[in-house]
């Protein structure tokens, strides 16, 4: 009887220690999670500035403080729960491209083009990530724009856009003639987002197009990646039709090229 009680106090300790090395990790991992959204908001906070009138020595410490936390970011990635995500590499990698970016002096310029030329987009996207490490499209889309800025590739993003009376659709292909994505953002703008849930839509574009399903989130945007990317639209291109049915309503909605 003794030794059984023994056992049972022995159990007890176990469960207890392991209960408690579960929650130490869960809490380690949460730390972590919000370590790495701090030091992309930081990063973030460094494409906000307007670098044409900084002095030289101004434009090295933000350049300095956007690489630095950008390496901390790759540095605990790992320890957080979106290094066990399914897109842990490209995540990665697209941190990892733009603090090369923000690093390396060569001659395409890239580290001034990305605080000039394209900080406005750097910054969406770090604001995206930060908001959701696991937005593969941003982290696609950030890769290949710090990429493209290290080698000298030319880069331009084509906006469409459109707006209903309850929603607003955003149409972006991104990238050049030899290497392009297309992505689109479904924005609930009514009165009734908490009753959104499942939401159906197509996508009429010039020479394809894609529909499909979705549940509306608690940010009332839904993002997604064209399966099927189109080329450059040409002037005599038309504008896309976007169909959207939710809760027994639908609208339709004609996205125009925006300056």
């Amino acid at each position: 009887m003794k030794k059984q009680k023994l056992l049972i106090i022995a159990l007890i300790i176990s469960l207890l220690f392991g209960a408690y090395n579960f929650f130490s990790l869960k809490q380690r991992e949460k730390n972590a999670n919000d370590l790495f959204k701090f030091t992309l908001s930081q990063a973030q906070f460094c494409f906000a500035q307007d670098y044409t009138i900084m002095k030289d020595d101004d434009k090295n410490y933000y350049y300095r403080l956007a690489a630095s936390n950008l390496y901390t970011a790759l540095s605990i990635v790992d320890l957080t729960s979106y290094g066990k995500s399914e897109n842990h590499n490209e995540l990665t990698s697209a941190i990892n491209e733009l603090y090369f970016c923000m690093t390396e002096i060569s001659t395409t310029n890239g580290r001034w083009k990305a605080v000039t030329e394209k900080r406005e987009a750097i910054y969406k996207y770090l604001t995206y990530i930060g908001n959701n490490p696991n937005d593969k499209n941003s982290y696609d889309a950030l890769s290949r724009l710090a990429n493209n800025l290290r080698l000298g590739v030319k880069d331009v993003v084509i906006n469409y856009e459109g707006t209903s009376q309850n929603w607003h659709v955003g149409y972006k292909i991104d990238g050049n003639e030899n290497s392009h994505n297309t992505y689109y953002t479904l924005k609930y703008t009514g009165k009734e987002g908490e009753l959104v849930k499942d939401v159906k839509y197509s996508i009429d574009t010039r020479n394809e197009g894609e529909e499909g399903e979705f549940s509306m989130d608690n940010t009332m945007v839904h993002t997604g990646k064209l399966i099927l990317p189109t080329g450059f639209p040409k002037s005599t291109d038309r504008d896309m039709i976007v169909k959207i049915e939710w809760n027994g309503k639908k609208e339709s909605l004609i996205l125009k090229k925006s300056k």
